[in-house]
């Protein structure tokens, strides 16, 4: 993940890669297990420096790959961008509006690599990021100054809380509040599947499915409701909340006072603009409802995930990787990009506001993208 760095000048790294392979290929005797060791090690010193630079996570974990694999042309293809790495590649979805092209200029067309072997991302101002790289470390950068450091290792997920605090998640299921540093971190609870700040409190879903709402920690803290598989915090007292059973509620306080909002859910959103309710159903159906009782509009199918920007725009990405906005419904709609990480789902991309966004790709490369003014 090249934090902070200009992007790679990929025509001539690739040059001298197929200079270097054309020498190292020649020379390759068929048989003796010394001689097919010191190929390897030859590939792997090859690997090793076309890896990238070793102060960004992504260039030292390719780095590190490079010195144990036992198939070094995988990983050179891979950190590369050949295609037919280590990795492997998911199955092609036939692809929905084959013929649709971002508008001249703007989304593909304006996309400005800003990092890449990212696993999670997120920012708040499209200045400063996030991210957590393969080997679970999180990283703080900024791309302008190109200034990053570790925050923290053995990372699950994180959320930014202000400017000089975030909440960290590790991969034990502690939950921390820290200081843009690791040094001086709070912890806030353990055996945490999922939180959210808002409103100077934390709500908390343990691993177990019990929902919590804490004022500093797990010392104070009040159960919400039970057998939860996902929530939105709407403020400190309101809260939706998503049960195992695909049934979507909006509480108040706590589970003994709710009304249901949907059923068969399998994600939602809820905005304060015009008090609508985004959900996508379990069929890939995503749907929009304005009020608590207005009638649910259908806005698109066959959807891996969605960003409501407002009550009538949405970022919607497709299952076969294509990135769209849309007002309304899929009849005004404007193809974003292609060849996103749809398999991340809600990950794969984040809107800052209804002209930028941030999508990570195929190969897990973060690009920043924008789209013509207006709605």
């Amino acid at each position: 993940m090249s934090l902070g760095a200009p992007p790679r000048r990929q025509g001539s790294t690739l040059t001298h890669l197929f200079l270097a392979l054309a020498i190292i290929l020649p020379a390759w005797p068929r048989g003796a297990a010394a001689q097919d060791d010191a190929r390897i090690r030859q590939l792997r010193l090859l690997c090793a420096q076309l890896s990238g630079d070793l102060t960004d996570p992504g260039g030292l974990a390719a780095f590190r790959r490079c010195l144990t694999t036992h198939n070094p042309l995988g990983e050179i293809k891979r950190d590369n961008h050949l295609g037919g790495g280590g990795g492997g590649a998911a199955p092609k979805v036939t692809a929905d509006r084959p013929n649709a092209k971002p508008p001249a200029g703007f989304g593909h067309d304006s996309r400005n690599s800003i990092g890449e072997g990212i696993q999670r991302f997120t920012t708040n101002d499209g200045r400063v990021f996030y991210a957590t790289d393969k080997d679970g470390k999180l990283w703080h950068w900024d791309p302008a100054t190109k200034d990053s450091y570790i925050v923290d290792d053995k990372v699950a997920s994180f959320r930014i809380v202000d400017d000089g605090h975030i909440l960290v998640l590790g991969t034990d299921g502690r939950l921390w509040l820290e200081p843009n540093i690791v040094s001086g971190r709070v912890l806030v609870d353990e055996n945490v599947a999922d939180f959210q700040p808002i409103a100077g409190v934390v709500y908390v879903r343990g691993r177990g499915g019990d929902l919590w709402r804490e004022a500093g920690n797990a010392a104070h803290r009040t159960l919400i409701d039970q057998q939860v598989s996902a929530f939105q915090a709407i403020d400190a007292r309101e809260v939706d909340v998503l049960g195992s059973d695909g049934k979507l509620w909006r509480e108040v306080g706590d589970a003994r006072d709710r009304k249901e909002v949907a059923s068969t859910v399998e994600a939602f959103q809820y905005l304060p603009d015009g008090e609508t309710t985004y959900v996508l159903a379990r069929d890939g159906s995503l749907w929009r409802q304005e009020g608590t009782s207005g009638k649910p509009d259908l806005v698109d199918r066959n959807v891996a995930a969605f960003q409501a920007v407002d009550m009538h725009l949405a970022f919607v990405l497709g299952k076969d990787g294509r990135l769209w906005k849309e007002l309304g419904n899929r009849e005004q709609s404007v193809l974003v990009d292609s060849g996103v990480l749809a398999s991340a789902g809600r990950a794969a991309f984040q809107a800052t506001d209804a002209r930028h966004i941030y999508v990570l790709s195929d190969d897990r490369r973060l690009w920043a993208e924008t789209m013509p003014p207006g709605r």
